[in-house]
């Protein structure tokens, strides 16, 4: 089955998203900015269900479109425009229109500043509505990109209509003023040292043609004087000869080759590889040895005896060893992490310090961090910090010597630790007599960003080597002693942690957050069984671009737009917005903990699982009444041609999932140590239609 023709023209058009946005009917909701001011905005309209949820209406059935006005700026051009300002007045507002452009609104992008663009673009709005020469311009130039003649002619008279170009204005090979034209914004170096290769590119193709144009006419000249020497029926013979040569030698190579690939599979046959691995192929062989290697991994991180396949392996590691043994490396530099600094959720019950004290045969080591704001960048995502390390000999009798050190660092959010060691410490092996110590001070330069789960940046431990040495200063046994580095964290000073969100006044632009593609999202599980309908197409009706549910008290509202300006069908890749809206109508104070999706695109057997701390890398606190809201955007990577072929090929995908939340008391500290879960109803990726 074909793709309608109004979905297909929705998938391929490059137009604004308003053109193609789903076409819905809102009520209005009332929110609060962060200065306190409030504003309407408009969301689906929604209808309860039995089981407690409630689904917003699908495209073409329940929701009718709103009525629009067509914008000043896409209203079509009269043909009785005229020019209402004074030569001088044009180049005036020209000036001050390249000064907003080059001086102000730059200015703004390179500082940041939002409010300032935003008030620059306004302004310079206004500017070019005085002058209707900048509207026609503009049109002209697209009626010359789409190609559309007849239009092109029209605006080109309105433009000698309207005085032509303000000010300096010259076009130079089109009809219409470009950009840097407009703003008088020269070519950069790059731009002409591209259009210096481009000319010379140019001129040697036109040498290359006349060089070959001049090689034919010469070989024409010749074959005119002497023919063709491969017409004649003695070379006829010879290039005959030479194929049965060349084909022969062909054949005998790949019996060759085949007598080798069969030595080669006897061989394996022989060495016990069974029948069943042959018949599988490489993707089916990948997996199974990415299962087994994470069945391997799981079963080292429980301490619990690996599968029987794999006992006995070289890399099997001895669960019955002393705890104090390092674990298994994954390779020269990494092991594997601490579970919930790759989760970013440290329980209550972990003592969270930046130092610690620990002794060990004898030594004793101290250990304390602090942030080092000077040589951090925190716009980087470089935090610097710097940690005393004091080594204090508590024996009585014996004399020691630092041979090494080896250190494990986690960052937050990571999945693995990092191995930091080397011989003696800051390039010495300092001999300790009884009673003394050595201190010494260290950098650890971390690339983190702060999440809103826990002011953790890294944890770290690990321990000292070291020698005891007889009265001639030589070791007194070949036995290594080990002292433990206790484990102790990084921690964000306060000015760089992640606050909790303490109202709805999140942004509800998916600029300012991208919930698929934040960093500190992971992911565990993928590849879990997809829903049969989505894989065939076959979705019974009605299939809903909105949702909503309540559960444990907190209701979830979603909302789902495609954005065809970020798409591009050509490439299978379709973009979506969704909009989540949590609500707390419970009598108590909730906050957001995780969240976990799970989303299945259309024609695929399974579902991909995102799951991570907080939202948008926050942790709200609602009170009761309160709501939380954010918009986020869904790239999804869909074969466009299985859609066309399939019986609803306006859905892309489905999407459902959880939050999960824990009610705290008025100190913010959380009532019980499990978390809730707030249900986020299924609802679709759906291809807007045009009424």
């Amino acid at each position: 089955m074909k793709i309608p023709s109004v979905a297909l023209t929705a998938l391929l058009a490059t137009k604004s998203a308003d053109a193609f946005a789903p076409q819905t009917t809102f009520a209005n909701v009332r929110t609060f900015t962060s200065s306190g001011a409030s504003h309407d905005i408009a969301r689906p309209p929604v209808s309860t269900t039995e089981c407690g949820m409630v689904s917003g209406g699908f495209l073409g059935d329940e929701i009718k479109p709103p009525n629009r006005m067509l914008d000043d700026e896409d209203a079509p051009i009269p043909d009785d425009v005229q020019q209402p300002l004074t030569p001088s007045q044009r180049k005036d507002n020209l000036n001050e229109i390249r000064n907003l452009q080059n001086v102000e609104i730059e200015d703004a992008k390179r500082y940041s500043n939002y409010e300032g663009f935003v008030n620059g673009r306004k302004k310079l709005k206004e500017r070019k509505a005085k002058d209707p020469w900048f509207k026609i311009n503009e049109a002209l130039r697209k009626a010359v990109v789409m190609g559309d003649d007849a239009e092109a002619d029209r605006l080109k008279k309105l433009v000698d209509q309207v005085g032509g170009p303000p000010g300096d204005i010259k076009t130079s090979k089109k009809p219409y003023a470009t950009f840097d034209e407009v703003m008088d914004i020269g070519p950069s170096p790059a731009r002409l040292e591209m259009e210096i290769k481009r000319e010379r590119a140019k001129k040697n193709r036109l040498i290359w043609q006349e060089s070959m144009k001049k090689r034919e006419e010469a070989e024409k000249k010749n074959e005119e004087i002497w023919g063709d020497p491969y017409e004649s029926a003695e070379m006829e013979k010879k290039k005959e000869r030479s194929m049965r040569f060349l084909y022969a030698k062909l054949e005998e190579r790949r019996k060759k080759e085949q007598e080798k690939l069969k030595k080669y599979i006897d061989e394996a046959k022989a060495s016990g590889y069974g029948t069943v691995e042959e018949e599988m192929t490489p993707l089916d062989r990948a997996l199974a040895a990415a299962n087994k290697a994470a069945a391997e991994a799981k079963a080292k991180r429980e301490g619990k005896p690996l599968p029987s396949s794999t006992s006995s392996s070289d890399d099997a590691i001895d669960t019955t060893a002393s705890s104090a043994s390092p674990p298994k490396k994954t390779d020269d530099n990494r092991i594997p992490g601490d579970t919930d600094i790759a989760r970013g959720e440290i329980s209550a019950d972990t003592i969270v310090s930046d130092s610690s004290k620990i002794s060990t045969n004898g030594l004793c080591v101290e250990v304390s961090s602090e942030y080092n704001a000077a040589q951090s960048d925190p716009t980087m995502r470089k935090h610097c910090f710097t940690y005393t390390v004091r080594i204090t000999n508590e024996s009585d009798t014996d004399t020691i010597q630092l041979a090494s050190r080896r250190f494990e660092i986690q960052t937050i959010g990571t999945k693995q630790k990092d191995i930091v060691e080397g011989k003696g410490v800051t390039g010495k092996t300092p001999v300790l007599k009884p009673g003394e110590t050595f201190e010494y001070t260290s950098t650890a330069p971390l690339s983190v960003r702060p999440i809103g789960t826990t002011p953790v940046a890294a944890r770290m431990e690990g321990e000292y080597a070291f020698d005891i040495l007889g009265p001639d200063g030589k070791p007194l046994t070949t036995e290594v002693m080990k002292a433990k580095l206790g484990t102790f964290h990084f921690i964000f000073p306060e000015d760089q942690r992640v606050k909790p969100v303490l109202d709805s006044d999140d942004a509800d632009e998916d600029s300012f957050s991208n919930e698929v593609s934040t960093e500190n999202t992971f992911s565990e599980d993928r590849g879990l069984p997809g829903d049969a309908d989505m894989a065939s197409g076959k979705i019974a009706k009605p299939y809903l671009n909105s949702s909503e549910a309540v559960c444990e008290g907190v209701r979830v509202e979603a909302s789902s737009e495609y954005r065809p300006e970020r798409s591009n069908p050509l490439q299978n890749k379709l973009c979506f917005a969704y909009n989540i809206r949590i609500t707390n109508e419970s009598s108590g104070t909730v906050q957001l903990v995780s969240r976990r999706f799970e989303i299945q695109t259309i024609g695929s057997d399974t579902k991909d699982v995102v799951q991570g701390p907080g939202v948008t890398g926050r942790q709200p606190i609602l009170k009761p009444g309160e709501s939380f809201e954010y918009t986020s955007t869904a790239p999804l990577n869909v074969d466009v041609d299985v859609m066309q072929d399939m019986e609803n090929n306006e859905v892309a995908a489905r999407m459902q999932g959880e939050y999960s939340f824990v009610k705290i008391s008025e100190d913010g500290s959380p009532l019980s140590s499990t978390p809730l879960q707030a249900k986020l109803a299924m609802f679709h990726f759906i291809i807007g239609k045009e009424e």
